[in-house]
């Protein structure tokens, strides 16, 4: 592997106390205000803040003004306020409220300061805001980006489809996810190659990384169905309960990811049917398009009926995938598409703070009740491109209000580690970024996902706090990365089930940093 220096910036002398500084200024700087955004009260569902948060408080009929009361868990006192409407931010007194539990309550007052009602309360985490310098890195970014690539490589289950690898539960259960774990896999062979010197290694990557493509192809909805040339969701002998109770449903983010993956291969082996694979998949994606833009967000592979009124919300994997299909194929339709989807982010998305958690093994939930940030965040690097940098740090900085944990975790989040090894012993490992409110748990997918959205943003401002920002989360990930090169998907201090499209995912999002850095 040709190593490349990742210090330039890391190892610079860095002014901490200019950079926390800054970095506390900017967390008393509410986000996502429904009346001065125009939107609805997204927060109904959240369960922490960075930010001063505002709440969707009625105001009541002949009052002076409103008071404002925090408390602690213990009932203590910590600050107070009045302001004119009910659904004022919690600005003026936010530098001054500590980490931890938050109980707020809203009194409407009359003209002589007395108590009309009681017309609000609630209970939040004020959670621990950027404060370094954290734990230096342990090795290159670049070098881990490598060393993962290669674990996966040389698991006995990837190699063993050189002969006759197929889907198998009992060798890797996320193989009940063919789609979103093939997919991954597919470019996770294809990055190997560009890394490595070995010439015997790089042709079997292409070829497990070929019969991957292959088999996912081979299963796919057969020609003349609802959904013909979709590959699977979830695969239809799945034992696994999250994926079984699913089985003839195809989520429709992740046949993109195939055609994603389809079109890499055919770039490198030049293979056609590859691209007719690719083709086929973004014909049927227009013949299901919404006259609104995008798709059902799940579909019946039987009917082509919708599963739940949800609708996708474009990523940056199926906004490759179109963008990509319609440059190779000079069909201008797959990008009018792809615009079309992200015309809706921006119309609909954006304007209602609606961020869906959509997960193949999450039940898909109505709005604001299971909000996460991956799509957000992708709309954010897309808004910086076109010049709206004011938009785009909004949603950065709210992804990160609601997602981020930089130390202190909440009492939730301690439960959760205790309850997910059923003792006592297990812990949250910090810094690190919370996945969706439905699993609200430590993940390196969602770690990449700042990682990138900041690295992304340091490049468009020239801000240091937001380089920062990302080596912190990529240090931690390093920091624990295991022996043989493998990248825990849960970021907590015991093993749990590996999910690979992560460790995948976080290893290219560290190479992109190395570029950021190297830049």
């Amino acid at each position: 592997m040709n190593q490349k220096n990742s210090t330039s910036i890391v190892d610079a002398e860095t002014d901490w106390d200019q950079i926390n500084r800054e970095a506390f200024a900017h967390s008393l700087r509410p986000v996502a205000l429904p009346q001065r955004d125009g939107i609805p009260f997204w927060n109904q569902c959240a369960k922490q803040f960075i930010m001063p948060p505002a709440f969707e408080a009625q105001p009541l009929p002949k009052a002076a003004e409103y008071r404002f009361v925090l408390k602690n868990a213990q009932g203590e006192l910590l600050a107070e306020f009045k302001a004119q409407s009910p659904q004022e931010p919690l600005t003026p007194v936010w530098a001054d409220i500590p980490v931890g539990m938050v109980t707020l309550t809203i009194d409407a007052l009359d003209q002589n300061g007395a108590i009309l009602k009681n017309i609000f309360q609630r209970e939040f985490y004020r959670a621990a805001w950027f404060k370094g310098p954290y734990p230096a890195k342990s090795h290159d970014y670049r070098e881990a980006a490598f060393r993962c690539f290669s674990c996966v490589y040389n698991l006995p289950h990837i190699q063993a489809w050189l002969e006759n690898g197929t889907v198998d539960e009992k060798v890797y259960r996320k193989y009940c996810y063919p789609s979103k774990t093939l997919s991954a896999i597919i470019e996770c062979m294809l990055d190997y190659v560009e890394m490595t010197q070995d010439e015997e290694v790089r042709r079997k990557a292409y070829q497990i990384a070929a019969k991957m493509a292959d088999w996912l192809i081979e299963n796919s909805c057969p020609a003349g169905s609802p959904l013909e040339f979709l590959p699977p969701t979830y695969w239809k002998y799945a034992n696994y309960e999250n994926a079984k109770r699913n089985i003839g449903q195809i989520m429709m983010i992740y046949p993109a990811d195939a055609g994603w993956s389809y079109l890499r291969l055919h770039r490198k082996l030049g293979a056609r049917k590859y691209l007719d694979a690719a083709i086929r998949i973004g014909e049927t994606l227009k013949k299901l398009e919404l006259p609104t833009g995008s798709w059902y967000l799940k579909l019946y592979e039987e009917t082509g009926k919708p599963c739940c009124e949800n609708v996708v919300l474009l990523g940056g994997r199926m906004s490759n995938f179109l963008i990509t299909l319609s440059e190779v194929t000079n069909d201008a339709s797959y990008q009018a598409m792809r615009d079309r989807a992200y015309r809706r982010l921006i119309d609909h998305n954006l304007k209602l703070w609606d961020w869906d958690g959509q997960f193949e093994d999450v039940i898909p939930k109505e709005r604001y009740q299971n909000l996460t940030k991956d799509q957000a965040l992708f709309l954010a690097s897309n808004l910086f491109r076109q010049g709206d940098r004011e938009t785009a740090l909004k949603i950065v900085d709210w992804s990160e209000d609601q997602f981020v944990v930089w130390s202190d975790p909440s009492p939730e989040l301690r439960k959760a580690s205790m309850y997910t090894v059923a003792q006592n012993s297990a812990s949250i490992v910090l810094p690190t970024a919370l996945e969706q409110y439905n699993c609200y748990w430590p993940v390196d997918g969602s770690m990449a996902a700042f990682i990138s959205a900041w690295s992304n943003t340091y490049r468009y401002t020239g801000n240091r706090v937001y380089l920062e920002k990302a080596k912190a989360l990529a240090d931690a990930i390093l920091r624990n990365q295991r022996p043989d090169g493998s990248i825990p998907t849960w970021f907590f201090t015991i093993d749990l089930p590996d999910w690979l499209n992560c460790m995948i995912h976080t290893s290219e999002i560290l190479l992109e940093l190395d570029e950021t850095i190297n830049a």
